[in-house]
């Protein structure tokens, strides 16, 4: 209601009253000038309340956008996206922190979907490249309590989006599954999420603390959205499967070495018994 107020207020100004009519009529951009930090903030969360429309507002660098980003969060009473630049790496992937591209892909997907009020991002996030939107929204995939799905597809999708295979969750972007039991720590939630399957099919799902183990949240669904810009090469991903089946083949073969071993002392044992 304070914001609603503070929009009229605002709009109540013969110059700012003109904004909303030039959006609707297309005749932006328009050049406002003299206003200090929090008011502009206060003029891009009053055009979206005024207009119910989201709003992208663009910062000169990275600093500029994280101050702006907060002023128009603590306005708007809500998560605002801030889409920088990408980071370049020169050096092995696997020893980089990804928060940046997290947090980038976090922006890209509140724009592809329109489930943000407001981004924010910078010139030079603005003018990288960036996936197109149809693929990005594709490669989210959601998994769903009680529904079918095979292990061995959910760690495809996995891998597809960018997860890294770890032997244990414990930061966003990894993965690790244990036979029917499958953990992984997608940037959309706090908490990473363990998936036990029975067979083919989703017995149950939760969130869980990485570091007791222990589940803190039954799910009905959850939404895997893409780690990384780049996809995964069908190498890495072949590689992957290859490795689960030469663990499956592994474990197979093992229980036909145990099981003819126990025929075998049972066949002794009855001979002994015959004796």
């Amino acid at each position: 209601m304070f914001l609603v107020a503070q929009a009229g207020q605002l709009f109540g100004d013969t110059e700012a009253a003109a904004l909303p009519s030039l959006l609707e009529s297309g005749r932006l951009p328009a050049r406002i000038s003299g206003l200090p930090a929090s008011g502009r903030a206060l003029l891009a969360a009053s055009m979206y309340a005024q207009l119910d429309a989201p709003v992208l507002a663009v910062c000169p660098d990275e600093a500029a956008g994280e101050l702006f980003q907060k002023d128009l969060a603590a306005l708007l009473g809500q998560d605002v996206p801030l889409l920088t630049a990408r980071d370049y790496t020169f050096y092995t992937v696997e020893s980089v922190s990804r928060q940046t591209e997290q947090k980038r892909l976090s922006a890209l997907y509140a724009l592809a979907a329109g489930t943000a009020p407001a981004v924010v991002c910078t010139v030079s996030g603005l003018l990288q490249r960036a996936m197109p939107k149809e693929k990005l929204l594709q490669a989210a995939f959601e998994i769903r309590d009680g529904t079918s799905l095979p292990p061995e597809d959910a760690e495809d999708a996995l891998l597809r989006c960018g997860y890294l295979r770890t032997a244990q969750v414990e930061g966003p972007g990894q993965f690790s599954r244990r036979g029917g039991i499958l953990d992984f720590f997608s940037p959309a939630y706090p908490q990473p999420v363990r998936v036990e399957f029975w067979g083919d099919d989703v017995d149950s799902m939760g969130f869980f603390d990485p570091e007791s183990q222990r589940r803190t949240q039954p799910l009905d669904a959850c939404r895997i959205r893409r780690d990384a810009a780049a996809p995964v090469s069908g190498r890495k991903r072949r590689s992957g499967r290859a490795a689960a089946e030469d663990r499956a083949a592994h474990r197979r073969e093992k229980g036909q070495r145990h099981g003819a071993e126990a025929c075998r002392r049972a066949a002794c044992r009855r001979g002994k018994a015959l004796q």
